[in-house]
């Protein structure tokens, strides 16, 4: 959304004339702006809003295709895309502010020069807390109770029938399907926890999380579920170089309760393995609008005025580095959820910290999506002994324009897929450290080529709000 403003350096006042929209229709809070010249005498000022959609300005009706224009050409995509954020132009700025800009160019130049500052060792993390464990479900066998522990963080199962020789079991269904033994992958079973008619369990076997519970008597095996909601609070730290060589250590703080993931968990509308229906998993619910607040306004804290190209880096940098390739590489799905084939949604992801080719590209896409992009997950094919299948999963995403190329090694090609009337850049989402978007591996593309079934192969992202 852009307004224009003219401003009165002697008086300081703002003036509407020429606007649609009166001086009370326009609530501006306070915040930091991003200034740069645009001509003599003229400066762009950049502030970011964020309007209910009942609250948008009436000026927004009525913007010409000129500002339009102007806002694609400087932020690199249309403005109706991205209703989440303002931009404001004031066309004269006093002279006050003028040299504040001057000083802030001047500062903004000795920047590249701050890397050195940081160890060589900082490396990305996730630190996870969980708090305030609350249990909400349990759904065992009418004749087995489960309740908390006075004064403490742990539970009691009890068994009230007649049966004897009881032993209890426990499963959390958020640990990976897998373990490691002896250099060999094991699937995991249930973990024995005690025996009796009663048993106590603290608080570090059974957290916040969701359990199956089994009981097995001399007679029978009753079996149940266990729901412990709670807080979730997850801080990722990463290092992202930007334009002019630019590079910080960036952190930003994700926190929601155990059942806004557990309800994706659960989620049976779309099969796992539908490769058709893969874009439908890159919801762009509530906490992932969390996530790309908080990114949007890490990225302004070091870099401004904003430059979609390298913004779009930054989200890709964000998943590339907080997010590893499960363990079991050979079967990545099957070592977490136990599953050959497994499409996870982006709040599975960001639970796990952990996710093969095609969950990090949903999470992506979803991200991409969330920020106002054109956004897609690619499924590209590979020839295997059983015939054509799957290999690579990407995020793809729309740009006007596209120039970074930070950190593209060797065997990688530019990579855009032409569908309609719109260009896809793709990129890859599992690697360890930043590489620049708009880039995938020279083999896969050799395939693309070959078929040429570009349709196939890319999955749109469309409003997916849940």
């Amino acid at each position: 959304m852009l307004m224009h403003r003219e401003h009165d350096a002697d008086s300081g006042k703002v003036d509407n004339s020429g606007s649609s929209a009166r001086s009370e229709d326009i609530v501006l809070p306070e915040g930091v702006i991003s200034y740069y010249p645009e001509a003599d005498d003229t400066y762009t000022a950049l502030i970011w809003i964020e309007y209910p959609d009942e609250a948008v300005p009436a000026a927004v009706e009525n913007i010409g295709a000129d500002i339009q224009a102007r806002f694609v050409n400087i932020v690199g995509r249309d403005y109706e895309k991205s209703d989440a954020k303002t931009k404001v132009k004031i066309p004269h700025l006093t002279a006050k502010k003028k040299v504040l800009i001057v000083v802030m160019v001047v500062l903004l130049s000795c920047l590249p020069v701050i890397p050195s500052l940081y160890s060589s060792t900082v490396t990305q993390s996730s630190v996870t807390v969980m708090d305030n464990p609350e249990l909400v479900t349990h759904t065992v066998a009418d004749n087995i109770t489960i309740e908390t522990i006075d004064g403490s963080d742990a539970y009691l199962l009890k068994y009230l029938g007649s049966d004897t020789g009881c032993t209890w079991y426990i499963y959390c269904n958020e640990d990976s399907a897998y373990t490691v033994s002896n250099n060999s992958y094991v699937k995991r079973d249930f973990t024995k926890i005690g025996t009796g008619t009663s048993v106590s369990i603290d608080g570090g076997t059974m957290h916040i999380g969701s359990y199956q519970i089994k009981l097995v008597t001399n007679n029978s095996v009753y079996t149940g579920t266990v729901v412990i909601d709670g807080d979730i609070n997850t801080t990722y730290t990463w290092k992202f170089v930007g334009e002019g060589g630019l590079s910080v250590i960036n952190s930003i703080r994700v926190a929601y309760r155990f059942d806004d993931y557990y309800v994706f968990e659960t989620n049976t509308d779309i099969g796992r393995s539908s490769t058709t229906q893969v874009a439908d998993f890159a919801v762009t619910e509530s906490i992932v609008d969390d996530v790309i607040q908080s990114l949007d306004t890490e990225y302004m804290r070091h870099y401004y005025p904003p430059d979609s190209d390298w913004y779009i880096n930054y989200i890709l940098a964000f998943v590339q580095e907080c997010f590893d390739y499960p363990q079991w590489t050979a079967y990545p799905d099957l070592y977490l959820y136990g599953q050959y084939e497994y499409f996870a949604y982006p709040m599975e992801t960001l639970f796990h910290g952990l996710g093969d080719c095609d969950d990090t590209a949903i999470l992506c896409a979803a991200l991409f999506d969330g920020a106002g992009y054109s956004s897609a997950v690619t499924l590209l094919y590979a020839d295997s002994d059983d015939g054509r299948i799957i290999g690579h999963s990407t995020s793809a995403f729309n740009l006007v324009k596209l120039v970074s190329y930070y950190n593209v090694p060797s065997g990688y090609e530019d990579a855009h897929l032409q569908v309609g009337d719109i260009t896809y850049y793709m990129c890859e989402t599992t690697t360890s450290e930043q590489m620049a978007a708009g880039y995938i591996q020279e083999k896969y593309l050799q395939e693309i080529k070959s078929t040429g079934r570009v349709e196939s192969l890319i999955y749109p992202v469309v409003v997916n709000d849940e």
